[in-house]
């Protein structure tokens, strides 16, 4: 598994590997992997901001999550991000070795008596997570029940729908349960979703996510629905 890994890292590396002569780290990354000891561990679609004033902002998809100040030294090209707000993690375990390659940077420092390799990748906007992607209206339009080998159209009085908010409630509509709604909540580092009911006694299912142009498709990953896929079509508007 460890040669697996640093074979897979290494492969990674070296598509960024040489090294830059003007060693600016200012502007707008991607992390593209995380390295933790013998663990890949990179989150969905994080970003980091450097700016020139001395400051960073950090996020995933569409959400700012971190910010503050950070401290470069260019002679020893050592980064230390330091939080304005919040948990001072990041500062705890010390500066990061810094390397600006041709089309990235690679961060390296030891965590917990671990080495930590964070490889990242110059870009223009910030990158959209599911979380961002799965926002809107959508409408059931085929369904594979768990045990079916095939998937198969829903009739008229199948109809189901979700609107799923920003705010992280989501509305169900159907013609056999009518109108429901519940939180939902994305895991940050797989594309998996778990709606978690307002309803009383009714589960929590969590959901594989997978999207293509206009098209959602959710396969079921809990014991209540497992292997049952949906594939849903992005609507721009509420059936008459």
């Amino acid at each position: 598994m460890k040669l697996k890994i640093n074979v897979a890292l290494f492969a990674l590396w070296s598509i960024f590997s040489l090294p830059t002569y003007a060693q600016d780290i200012t502007g707008l990354w991607e992390v593209i992997n995380v390295q933790v000891g013998e663990e890949e561990m990179t989150p969905i679609a994080r970003w980091t901001r450097i700016n020139e004033n001395g400051t960073f902002e950090s996020g995933n998809g569409w959400l700012k999550s971190s910010f503050g100040t950070y401290d470069y030294n260019e002679a020893e090209k050592s980064f230390l991000p330091t939080e304005t707000e919040g948990l001072q993690l990041e500062s705890a375990f010390g500066a990061f070795k810094v390397e600006v390659l041709d089309e990235g940077m690679l961060w390296q420092r030891d965590e917990n008596g671990e080495p930590v390799t964070v490889l990242l990748s110059r870009i223009d906007e910030l990158p959209k997570a599911p979380a961002d992607k799965i926002i809107g209206l959508w409408m059931l339009t085929h369904i594979k029940d768990s045990g079916a080998s095939d998937t198969r159209a829903i009739e008229e009085n199948e109809l189901k729908m979700f609107l799923i908010r920003w705010d992280r409630i989501y509305r169900e509509m159907s013609m056999a349960e009518g109108r429901k709604t519940g939180y939902w909540h994305m895991n940050a580092h797989r594309p998996q979703v778990t709606m978690l009911p307002h309803t009383e006694g009714d589960p929590a299912e969590s959901w594989a996510l997978a999207f293509s142009p206009g098209k959602l498709t959710l396969t079921g990953i809990s014991d209540s629905n497992r292997d049952i896929e949906m594939i849903f079509a992005r609507q721009n508007k509420f059936p008459d």
